[in-house]
Formats: structure tokens, sequence, C-alpha cells
């Protein structure tokens, strides 16, 4: 639906949690839109093996301004491989905020 609905421009799915088969559908959906400019995914519990290809998704997506991803599972190493997918991107708002993103150092 979201990947053929190009009249739609602002889509949240905020506090609707998305188990890794569900983001994985929604990360290929996010590819093909070609409206979509603001996406809420604000506590959608979408999997931190799943920043990779949602980081791809993001890059290839030229009409997105926004993506809020705030109070997800993400941790760091899910974060850094999120935005090495952003490298070429249109987005220049991305909402992180309330993740449990954290360095783990050897004591």
């Amino acid at each position: 639906m979201v990947s053929t609905n190009n009249g739609l421009i602002s889509l949240n799915v905020s506090f609707n949690g998305l188990d890794a088969l569900g983001a994985a559908a929604f990360v290929k959906a996010i590819k093909t839109n070609s409206q979509l400019v603001n996406l809420d995914l604000i506590n959608t519990r979408i999997p931190g093996s799943e920043c990779k290809e949602l980081g791809k998704a993001l890059a290839l997506n030229t009409t997105l301004k926004i993506v809020k991803l705030g109070n997800n599972p993400f941790k760091e190493p899910d974060i850094e491989i999120l935005f090495h997918g952003l490298t070429t991107t249109s987005l220049y708002i991305i909402g992180l905020e309330v993740n449990l993103i954290f360095f783990v150092h050897n004591l």
C-alpha cells in the first residue's frame, strides 16, 4: 500500500509494533514510494537488525525530508550502520531521541 500510494505525503505509524518481518516489508515500501515527505516511526520497535536495510531504503528515497525514529531499540552499532547507508539522501531531519544508544567499553 505505501509503495503504490503516490498521493501519500505523510505517514505516522508511531506506537505500532513492527517485528522483523513487518519492518522488512515497510523498508521495501519506502524504497519505491515517490511522494512521501514525512515518516514517523517513533516507538515502532523496529529491530536493530533492520537498520542496514532501513538506511539503504532511506538513501534511495529522494522525497523523504523528515524521518522520526525515536524510542526504538537501536544500539550504537545499529545507528552506525543506519547512518552508513545515508551517504546520499535528501533527508534534513532525522529524529533519534530516546534510543538506547550507548557505547560498550572493556572494563
